[in-house]
């Protein structure tokens, strides 16, 4: 595998507190680098979430990480 493929898919996906999915991004063909992703704080239904933490699950091919954000408003 190149290094090339680590980067063809990526996802976002942000988790509530208690495990559950609140939104999901797919990104495709990344080029390795530093980027910034914006999230508009609200959910699969268009809905904006409450104030709280929040895990940021980053998923490529090969690798995954994950951060703790906190929203306020």
């Amino acid at each position: 595998r190149g290094l090339g493929d680590v980067y063809k898919r990526q996802e976002i996906i942000i988790y509530g507190i208690l495990g559950n999915e609140i939104q999901r991004f797919s990104i495709h063909h990344f080029n390795p680098g530093k980027y910034n992703i914006s999230w508009n704080a609200k959910n699969k239904l268009g809905q904006e979430v409450r104030t709280g933490v929040y895990f940021v699950q980053l998923h490529s091919t090969y690798s995954k990480s994950v951060e703790k954000i906190i929203y306020l408003k």
